[in-house]
């Protein structure tokens, strides 16, 4: 369900700190490109940087998974 909320509200990007495989190939696949920042919790510092294209785009060895994650 948030994958096509926020598709059929014509969002392209989202950064997160965490997310598990299944739902970022859901965001993958509507074309929803995932970045990831695990280190700043205050929104202002993190769109600046979001911005400034200094958030890198998550990479599947750093999902979450069942067994503990990150």
């Amino acid at each position: 369900v948030p994958v096509n909320l926020l598709a059929e509200h014509s969002v392209n990007a989202l950064v997160v700190g965490g997310i598990g495989m299944r739902p970022l190939m859901g965001f993958n696949q509507v074309g929803i490109t995932v970045y990831h920042e695990a280190q700043t919790l205050e929104i202002k510092p993190v769109l600046d940087a979001f911005i400034a294209g200094q958030i890198p785009v998550i990479q599947e060895n750093q999902v979450c998974g069942g067994g503990g994650g990150q």
